[in-house]
């Protein structure tokens, strides 16, 4: 009786730590005490119309480097709301930017009803996601452990940030960490049941975003493990034959999902679509060979939702190999910086959580180096670091640097990993436990003290006023601050501000009177408006293509920075001749 009651104070407590992050969340996006909210983030633009055409047409014309499962919630959500009014306004074509602005802002929709129903199933999706990691690390480490390890979820920015946007990156870790549970809860008992679990979770996860494709390459590396390290008995190949075998079914029931989730979806896609996408879509990096190849499929009912999920992966591997603009701390490059994800996660994420996983990582080479770990401890802590360092491994050899979001689906094992210290360390001394309680406290207070302004966060290690001098895009400004710009207008009375903003927003639906702005303007007077990704990428694009840029600003102070991410000037006469 005690043993149950203990349990029921322990899943209470975590609905109580949940409920505080939904309501976060919630307000954090749409609004509270004066704050009102965020604006539509730079890819919410395109997920938006192309959830909405998905679920209310069966078009898949939009969006397709994304899957479809997160935009399918998104989509319900929308439709069943009625916040859409279209009157006649037909969304053709394959410009998902250019719909996605003209369905928000150009026809009789209330762009923040849409938005507000298109993410509230992603916040739901987040909540999900929080209660599968508690559950996994109370079966793992136990109760106190577990509530430990949630607390540091709610109070995750990554998560806090991007868990209330219609986008695919928390969904993709959700995918991740169950196609994993139920993959090594197949390599611990094989069965029918055990096998079909774990291909449903891998399909999922592949509907959830094409990251996914690192999950089978992580299976496999399980299962070498599992074989030649973990095997009571001697029969390595004949074990190794027997896994293999399960790891194909598996693979098999996740495409077969896949393939029949994405039939529906392309009912009313017109062949003439398909055939368009596939011409214009794709980078130049691929060989007519891929493009007639899939033009086979387009054309055969049966293969063409295999063909259009194809479609999809190619445009994701060709993004990743064109590399991106990149802005981390004052350097810049068209590619990419093979240190930007070490570096963006060292000052990106809360400083508990640095600690903590790295204690974890030095007390599990520790342990291993002193053979102390058992065989289970081993055992689950592989579970943990693989995917996550595979994951890891590629997003850093990569030339994909659009921000630390792209690192959310391996939050999941970092806190399983914090789990396994913290479960290790209380068993050692039960004090430990309140060390790790302060720790998460101070946790959730360097994080919550940001509200609203999660997206934005950086640990301690960055000046508030400095943060757009290190980093841009989805890491600080995503477009989230237009209508926090907009109260500080109106709040100042002030008119004709000149504005070059970045996102998913439009500065002359929400400010008319503002006047367009851009870097090739060159030197300026009055009031200004400059989202910090375009203030930072003038400056590069000023060295590739000899424009002027926003260099003329920097040694002016801003007299506002408008939620971390758009900086105000005044700009007098005087200003410019200095």
């Amino acid at each position: 009786m005690i043993n149950l009651i203990g349990k029921i104070r322990a899943n209470f407590l975590a609905i109580l730590i949940l409920g505080f992050m939904f309501t976060a969340m919630f307000f954090s996006s749409k609004g509270f005490l004066g704050d009102p909210g965020d604006s539509a983030t730079m890819d919410e633009v395109a997920h938006v119309p192309a959830s909405y055409v998905m679920v209310k047409e069966l078009d898949y014309r939009l969006n397709p480097e994304h899957p479809p499962l997160a935009k399918i919630l998104a989509g319900v959500s929308i439709v069943l709301s009625g916040s859409v009014n279209l009157d006649g306004v037909s969304l053709v074509g394959l410009d998902q930017w250019g719909t996605g602005w003209k369905m928000l802002y150009e026809t009789k929709s209330d762009p923040a009803k849409v938005l507000f129903w298109g993410r509230f199933p992603i916040i739901l999706l987040t909540i999900f996601l929080g209660l599968f990691i508690y559950r996994w690390c109370k079966e793992l480490f136990g109760k106190r452990t577990a509530l430990i390890v949630l607390i540091l979820y709610a109070s995750y920015p990554d998560i806090l940030a991007h868990g209330r946007l219609v986008t695919t990156d928390v969904a993709s870790a959700l995918g991740f960490a169950v196609a994993v549970y139920y993959f090594n809860k197949l390599l611990d008992k094989s069965s029918r049941r055990t096998i079909f679990a774990a291909g449903l979770a891998t399909g999922i996860a592949f509907l959830f975003k094409f990251s996914a494709v690192i999950l089978p390459i992580s299976f496999l590396l399980l299962i070498f493990a599992k074989v030649f390290f973990f095997s009571k008995d001697k029969k390595y190949f004949i074990n190794l034959k027997l896994l293999l075998r399960d790891w194909f079914f598996v693979s098999a029931i996740a495409v077969i999902l896949v393939w029949l989730a994405y039939i529906p979806l392309v009912l009313h896609t017109s062949l003439q679509a398909e055939h368009n996408l596939i011409e214009t879509s794709l980078p130049t990096i691929y060989l007519s060979g891929v493009r007639s190849f899939l033009h086979f499929l387009e054309s055969n009912f049966l293969l063409r939702a295999l063909g259009h999920f194809l479609l999809g992966l190619f445009l994701v591997f060709g993004r990743v190999a064109g590399g991106n603009d990149t802005f981390i701390m004052g350097q810049m490059s068209e590619k990419s910086f093979h240190w930007f994800f070490p570096v963006a996660w060292l000052i990106k994420t809360p400083i508990p959580v640095i600690v903590l996983f790295l204690t974890s990582i030095a007390l599990m080479i520790r342990l291993k180096v002193k053979k102390s770990l058992d065989r289970k401890q081993s055992w689950i802590l592989l579970v943990f670091l693989i995917p996550f360092f595979l994951y890891w491994f590629i997003s850093i050899t990569g030339s994909l640097n659009l921000g630390i979001r792209h690192l959310i689906p391996t939050i999941p094992f970092l806190l399983l990993s914090i789990g396994f210290l913290v479960n290790y360390l209380i068993v050692l001394n039960r004090n430990f436990i309140h060390l790790f309680i302060g720790l998460a406290i101070v946790n959730v207070f360097s994080v919550y003290s940001n509200f609203p302004h999660f997206l934005s966060y950086f640990n301690e290690s960055v000046p508030r006023d400095q943060r757009y001098e290190y980093l841009i895009d989805s890491s600080l400004d995503w477009g989230q601050d237009l209508l926090r710009l907009k109260k500080f207008v109106d709040d100042n009375q002030i008119h004709n501000i000149k504005v070059d903003y970045f996102g998913g927003s439009k500065a002359s639906y929400y400010i008319p009177d503002s006047i367009a702005l851009h870097s090739k303007d060159g030197p300026t007077t009055g009031w200004l408006a400059i989202s910090a990704s375009f203030f930072q990428s003038s400056k590069l694009k000023a060295v590739i293509n000899n424009e002027p840029s926003y260099s003329w600003l920097d040694n002016i102070a801003p007299v506002a920075i408008i939620g971390d991410s758009i900086l105000v000037y005044n700009i007098s006469k005087a200003d410019l001749n200095k």
